[in-house]
Formats: C-alpha cells, sequence, structure tokens
C-alpha cells in the first residue's frame, strides 16, 4: 500500500468558500417546535411541470383538432374519434399530475407531518408514526427522499426524490431531529 498523503496539494480557497465551509459547519440553530415547517415542490420541480403540461397542452390539441376533423372522414369516424378522445384523456392526466410540481410541499408541526403530492396527499400524527428516514442522496422520481412508516400500513408514505434541494433535506431532517429524534430509521 503506498502513502497517498504525500501527494496531497492544497488549493487556495476564496473568502466566500471559507464562509461556506463556516456555516455548513456551525453547528444548527434551536428548531422552533411551534411553528409550522413548510417545504415547497416548486422551486426544484417548476421547469419538470412546465414541461410536462407543455407536453399535456400539445396532447389535448391534438385530440381536439382530430376530433374536428371527424365528418371529414367517414371511412375513419370510429378510429378518429378513438384516438382523439385519448389523446384529450392523456393531456388532461398530465396536467392533474402537474399539480404536484407546482403546488407539492411538506409541512412538519408539532401534530405531525402534512405531505401534498398534488391530488394525493397523506398526514401522520407523531402518535402513529413508527419510524422516518431522510435520503439525501436521492434525486430520482421513483426513490423517496423522504420516508414515513405508520403503525398501520405496510408501506411507507413518501416524498418523491428530486422534489426537495439538498438545502432543504437537509432542513427537514433537522426539524424532524427536533420532534422525532428517537424514530429514526437507523
Amino acid at each position: 500500500m503506498s502513502d497517498a498523503a504525500g501527494y496531497v496539494v492544497s488549493l487556495p480557497t476564496s473568502e466566500l468558500t471559507r464562509n461556506r465551509l463556516a456555516v455548513t459547519d456551525a453547528p444548527s440553530a434551536e428548531v422552533d417546535i411551534t411553528a409550522v415547517h413548510s417545504f415547497s415542490f416548486a422551486p426544484e420541480r417548476w421547469l419538470t411541470g412546465v414541461g410536462t403540461w407543455v407536453q399535456a397542452g400539445l396532447m389535448t390539441g391534438v385530440g381536439i383538432f382530430l376530433l374536428t376533423q371527424v365528418s371529414s372522414t367517414p371511412n375513419l369516424v370510429v378510429q378518429i374519434a378513438i384516438v382523439g378522445t385519448l389523446l384529450i384523456i392523456g393531456g388532461l392526466v398530465l396536467i392533474v399530475r402537474t399539480f404536484g410540481d407546482f403546488f407539492g410541499g411538506l409541512k412538519i408541526d408539532r401534530r405531525g407531518v402534512r405531505g401534498r403530492l398534488g391530488l394525493k396527499s397523506f398526514e401522520i400524527e407523531w402518535a402513529d408514526l413508527k419510524e422516518w428516514r431522510v435520503d439525501e442522496t436521492s434525486r430520482m422520481p421513483e426513490l423517496s427522499s423522504i420516508e414515513f412508516w405508520t403503525s398501520g400500513a405496510e408501506f411507507p408514505q413518501g416524498v418523491p426524490g428530486g422534489s426537495l434541494s439538498h438545502k432543504d433535506l437537509r432542513r427537514a431532517r433537522h426539524v424532524l431531529e427536533a420532534f422525532a429524534p428517537e424514530k429514526e430509521q437507523a
């Protein structure tokens, strides 16, 4: 095994970098347990929401156009009506899906945890919470970045990955540690 310590090069740091390091290494401030701590998804998800909104608009527009052409194509009436209707339904589903990107969020207060993920939401009281976990490395929407296990449910409730910034995830962990430190997953 070689000794790599002799090859370390110290790079100069700017004043801004030193200040950022001092802030991140500083002990965290106390959490006000009487306040409601809100974490919005919009700062991280708005661009995804706009993209989905545009896709939904295009699908709906094409569906409406096809339905206006049904009378012009007597041999394809059924096929065009089906495709046009499916495009409109798909566009409306995508529009509903974007509500979570723009209006979704997580709230933590002395009563418990409330999450709003578009049309789906959850509410967990502290007495019902069995365990919680914050994964600050999860950036994929398919994986949860925050998960809550309750005593009555088989599967955890979660906040999708990429919904919160790293700063908000650290803040959410800090707030959860203030309210329920004994329930953090090991």
